[in-house]
């Protein structure tokens, strides 16, 4: 009878600690949560670095910029030159170390008689911002791009053309 009662509360155990495992898989499995399968990530804006290849002393100032936030962050970006010359466009890479790639204009409706511009550029809404005309200083440079990436709406910057 002992033997019997013994087997009968280890059965009874074993079988509610396999329940109740069987019930905990089966709600963490439920409640993991992945996001929403419906919302695409938001996409990083572009960068696009309208210079004149004519050796500008405030284009070349801004390449540097442009080049490192290009290096350090990894984003979409493209240098517009004003004035596309083959040769001269060459010369401006080479002097000012620039890397990002070289591209045609957009076709974004951008004075260029001013220059250094930079603009963002949403691919999703197709919507733009003019971030500087003229040399502004990296930080304001990453601070207008964090902020159009949140869409915060920013302030065109000026700086020496």
């Amino acid at each position: 009878m002992k033997f019997q009662v013994d087997f009968i509360k280890r059965t009874t155990l074993f079988c509610s600690i396999a329940l109740v495992s069987l019930l905990l898989g089966f709600l963490v499995s439920a409640c993991t949560v992945t996001g929403p399968a419906s919302t695409p990530d938001q996409a990083d804006p572009v960068l696009y670095f309208y210079f004149a290849s004519t050796s500008c002393p405030n284009c070349v100032t801004m390449a540097g910029d442009v080049q490192r936030f290009y290096n350090e962050n990894d984003i979409e970006a493209y240098g517009v030159p004003i004035y596309p010359t083959g040769s001269l466009v060459e010369a401006f890479q080479s002097k000012t170390g620039l890397t990002v790639p070289i591209d045609q204009d957009p076709g974004l409706d951008v004075d260029t008689s001013h220059h250094p511009i930079l603009v963002l550029y949403d691919k999703q809404t197709q919507e733009y911002r003019v971030a500087a005309v003229g040399a502004i200083s990296y930080q304001d440079l990453v601070s207008q791009y964090e902020d159009f990436s949140q869409n915060k709406p920013i302030t065109q910057m000026s700086g020496p053309t």
